[in-house]
């Protein structure tokens, strides 16, 4: 068997399981393909090194300046992550607000939300009962609704209760319900593939855009909904 062969196969084994895949194991098998692609199985053809050489003759002072000090222009994937969902929420005015953000995670909550006290207006960090959180990592970006521990605990039961009987508006098994803080599973705003584009900044801007952009279109209306009937009902009672 040649190594293209192995590399297919290997490549193919990390695209096949994904996620699902250890996360350990999905690791070696990245770093593996790296190598055989960097010292055993080439793929850039000659017209790409002619390209490469003209492109280096003409701009041999940045690049060499870039090799010398690489590690001062390698994106830093968790600050530069945690301030694009920041730009991409704040485009949104007329659907979110922002609300209490601490690096790296990126909060909002439902405008919708502003004319309910019991909710929004709650002692102690983070100040809301209910809030929308997008945590920023090496690896992907997350996105979940988390259910503080503060506030009204026969609302916070009833909230919790009302988002647990549509588990299709989450992904992943359903938490249980605890005095500590919940949060329910929404899906990624960046997967792990998509850190592969980072270097170019306004593809990985327009792929946050567009999946919180999914989002708002999609699960977003139908969790509003749920949470405000909640909120009415509350308020009337029942």
């Amino acid at each position: 068997m040649s190594y293209s062969e192995i590399l297919q196969l290997v490549e193919r084994t990390i695209q096949d399981k994904g996620d699902s895949a250890n996360e350990d194991v999905r690791t070696l098998l990245s770093l593996y393909a790296t190598t055989l692609r960097r010292n055993i199985v080439p793929d850039v053809s000659n017209d790409v090194h002619q390209l490469a050489r003209k492109i280096y003759r003409k701009h041999k002072q940045a690049i060499d300046l870039i090799i010398e000090h690489r590690e001062r222009y390698e994106p830093d994937y968790v600050t530069e992550g945690f301030r694009m969902v920041r730009d991409a929420v704040r485009e949104r005015r007329e659907e979110w607000r922002e609300s209490t953000c601490n690096h790296p995670y990126a909060r909002f909550v439902s405008a919708e939300w502003s004319q309910y006290e019991e909710l929004l207006k709650v002692d102690g960090w983070p100040g809301q009962m209910l809030l929308f959180q997008v945590r920023a990592t090496n690896r992907r970006a997350e996105l979940s609704l988390f259910l503080s521990w503060r506030g009204n605990e026969n609302l916070r039961r009833k909230i919790f209760d009302r988002l647990n009987a549509e588990p299709e508006l989450f992904v992943g098994d359903f938490p249980s319900f605890t005095d500590d803080s919940i949060g329910m599973s929404i899906g990624n705003i960046l997967k792990e593939s998509d850190y592969a584009d980072w270097w170019d900044e306004e593809k990985t801007r327009e792929t946050i855009a567009g999946r919180l952009d999914e989002f708002a279109r999609g699960q977003f209306p139908e969790i509003n909904r749920v949470i405000v009937e909640c909120l009415e009902d509350y308020r009337a009672g029942k």
